[in-house]
């Protein structure tokens, strides 16, 4: 009878010489037991189960205290900068503890008055118990904050006694050496990293700048760990003669002697005019801030063309700078002295600029690691210097009940050098425009980042989305070819004795226009053309006034203006009345997709209301189409010509050939119908992906 135990009692390793069926022979000898097997070479996976089967006890995590008073304590004596503790998220291990705040056993008051303990499986956290110890020592090899000095010298992890150091795959695994605990004891200034698995001087790693003879660069026990336990002895004492070694304990010890009474350090306290200096230089350079900010929130800007010497008008900058120091005579003096640093230069300006960007940077970071949900902006455009900037935003949610709200704030740019899916995945972690090298399926950016999140969402931009339901949607013949006319005639009119022309048809006439003259297609944004088709059939009649006029015109612009006379036709004028109520029933859309506060949902449910709103259109396109047929035969009547329909042909393959002859009804079969269809079919495919997501 085969037995089945849950608990594996039995671990063996043997050679990797032995085959597969060796290793099936062996389990077959116990089935009573379930054997871990591995061989020599394979490093036992760490695991609770494997830890608790050799032995080795499974560090606790303990959740940050929901309490505010107890939370604040814990901020407090935690070393970080990056970011806040969260209450009930964060967790803390019980190696951050004292051994007075864990309760390790189970106490059992027996019979004859003794207590019987109990090692728990899982270590309890006292009431009100705050952490107090911190471990390994790398973590605060930066000397870029000073606060950090007094957690490593004073409230340093220590292994305790029975403490298990592990064996390194190295020399010393093959004379079975490891790191002993009488060494710490020995040898005060010493520390072991737990999470290095070597040896570090405490105050050398704080205070040493160089080593040995010549100032040479310093080595094991300061800039990375030592780890060859068989020459530990001899390494140590040799430490605790250098030179270097024993000018850091005079350090630490008068740095911890500051520290604890909060007088100043001894060069303060020695160079008083070293502080006055500093407190001069910080009074000036606050004008000089406060000048690099406010041509940048004013959009300025800061350099001239020949921005050196002493300060004049020559810039933005130095021109405000100069105003200012009429009301500050400690900036006036310092700017008129015979000093060489005046902190104007563009090096130091960039400097600000970029100090401010990372402080600015660093508080959207803190509030977004706050927030409960994220998701981040991508898209890529080129600066005039030729260069590929990565536009990086992120939308967050604010707030909490019902004074939520969505923030957006924009990151930074940056600079990249390929826009593979794999390099883009790279620089960002989530949303993206709908290109193919972001929404790929297989080698996208979309795709890569989900390799690493499996969580994250791919969603399209709405904006883009709509965008590009308009671009498809117009690759109808007729209507493309309007849109290449109108952008011929802004072209044709985009001249300075051109634009004069019909800029004085426009005053002598006594209509009051909106507008003065014919827009450019905007390239990108497909439904802000709205409003240069608006403004070109408002100025139809001028625009025909003026090519009259240029016809005239004893040159060769007279040929060009009579080819784009010629090339405004019935179809021309009919899909300009067409496009012209399409788009405005797209520019509403496309303007509140773009609002900061929208989401997901609220894009969607536009959509599908202007999706229902035109619609309605094309369930009454006859009674509508009426109307725009009659505005188009009023542009006809300027021209003095007639709507009339295209030569029709039996074996007519490139366009729309329908046996009609009525124009009205020719036009709306082969113009009208078939582009609001369109427009109606790229906006629900645009959109489906978008309600997939919201739907899960």
């Amino acid at each position: 009878m085969n037995i089945r135990v849950r608990t594996p009692i039995i671990v063996d390793r043997v050679p990797k010489k032995h085959s597969p069926e060796f290793v099936a022979s062996t389990r077959a000898r116990y089935r009573a037991v379930v054997i871990l097997i591995l061989y020599e070479d394979t490093p036992l996976p760490a695991t609770k189960f494997t830890n608790k089967l050799l032995g080795i006890h499974n560090k606790t995590l303990f959740k940050a205290p929901k309490d505010p008073k107890i939370l604040t304590q814990w901020v407090k004596v935690i070393p970080r900068s990056d970011r806040n503790l969260r209450s009930g998220i964060d967790c803390v291990c019980e190696k951050h503890f004292a051994e007075t705040s864990l309760i390790k056993y189970f106490e059992t008051k027996m019979v004859d008055g003794s207590i019987q303990k109990i090692e728990r499986d899982r270590i309890l956290l006292k009431e009100n118990s705050v952490p107090s110890l911190f471990l390994d020592l790398p973590c605060y090899l930066s000397s870029k904050t000073k606060n950090r000095k007094p957690q490593v010298l004073t409230n340093l992890w220590s292994p305790q006694a029975n403490y298990l150091f592990p064996l390194l795959n190295n020399n010393n695994a093959k004379r079975n050496i490891k790191f002993q605990q009488r060494w710490l004891d020995k040898f005060n200034w010493l520390s072991y990293s737990e999470k290095l698995e070597g040896a570090f001087c405490k105050y050398c790693v704080v205070f040493a700048k160089s080593g040995g003879k010549g100032s040479q660069a310093l080595g094991s026990l300061v800039t990375h760990a030592f780890q060859n336990w068989k020459k530990a002895l001899e390494v140590f004492e040799k430490h605790s003669k250098h030179e270097y070694h024993t000018l850091s304990l005079l350090k630490s010890e008068q740095f911890l002697k500051s520290f604890s009474s909060g007088q100043p350090s001894i060069i303060d306290i020695l160079d008083t005019e070293r502080i006055k200096q500093k407190k001069e230089n910080r009074l000036n350079l606050l004008p000089i801030i406060e000048c690099v900010m406010l041509c940048g929130r004013q959009e300025l800007a800061l350099h001239g063309h020949k921005d050196a010497g002493p300060i004049c008008f020559k810039s933005n900058f130095r021109a405000i700078l100069k105003y200012k120091a009429k009301d500050l005579n400690h900036l006036k003096h310092f700017l008129e002295s015979d000093g060489r640093y005046k902190y104007t230069s563009a090096k130091i300006q960039n400097e600000i600029i970029s100090s401010a960007g990372d402080i600015l940077l660093e508080k959207i970071v803190k509030e977004v690691n706050s927030a409960k949900c994220f998701s981040v902006l991508a898209d890529e455009t080129t600066d005039i210097s030729v260069k590929e900037q990565l536009a990086l935003c992120v939308r967050y949610v604010v707030g909490s009940d019902e004074n939520v709200f969505v923030c957006e704030r924009f990151l930074k740019y940056i600079e990249i050098h390929s826009l593979t899916g794999k390099d883009i995945a790279s620089t960002i972690v989530n949303g993206y425009d709908g290109a193919s090298n972001m929404s790929g399926r297989f080698k996208g950016t979309q795709k890569i980042v989900r390799e690493t999140c499996p969580k994250a969402l791919y969603v399209h931009c709405a904006a883009h989305s709509l965008n590009l339901a308009v671009s498809t949607s117009c690759d109808i013949q007729a209507i493309r070819n309007s849109f290449c006319l109108v952008e011929k005639m802004y072209c044709f009119l985009n001249t300075p004795k051109r634009k004069n022309v019909l800029l004085s048809v426009i005053n002598e006439s006594d209509m009051d226009t909106r507008s003065k003259s014919i827009k450019h297609l905007c390239a990108t944004r497909w439904v802000e053309r709205y409003t240069a088709i608006n403004d070109f059939v408002e100025l139809f009649p001028y625009v025909i006034q003026t090519l009259e006029k240029i016809c005239e015109w004893n040159d060769t612009t007279s040929t060009d203006d009579n080819i784009l006379m010629k090339a405004m036709d019935s179809e021309f004028l009919t899909s300009l009345q067409v496009i012209k109520v399409l788009f405005s029933y797209g520019l509403p859309l496309c303007k509140l997709l773009q609002k900061v506060n929208l989401d997901l949902k609220e894009a969607v449910d536009l959509a599908e209301v202007t999706v229902a709103t035109i619609q309605r259109l094309r369930g009454n396109i006859t009674e509508e189409f009426k109307q725009m047929f009659k505005e188009a035969e009023k542009m006809a009547n300027i021209l003095d010509i007639t709507i009339s329909i295209k030569r029709l042909s039996k074996k007519c393959t490139k366009r729309a050939n329908p046996s009609i002859n009525d124009p009205e009804e020719y036009y709306r079969v082969t113009i009208a119908i078939p582009y609001i269809d369109s427009f109606i079919q790229q906006l629900n495919e645009r959109f489906l992906c978008h309600k997939n997501v919201l739907k899960g």
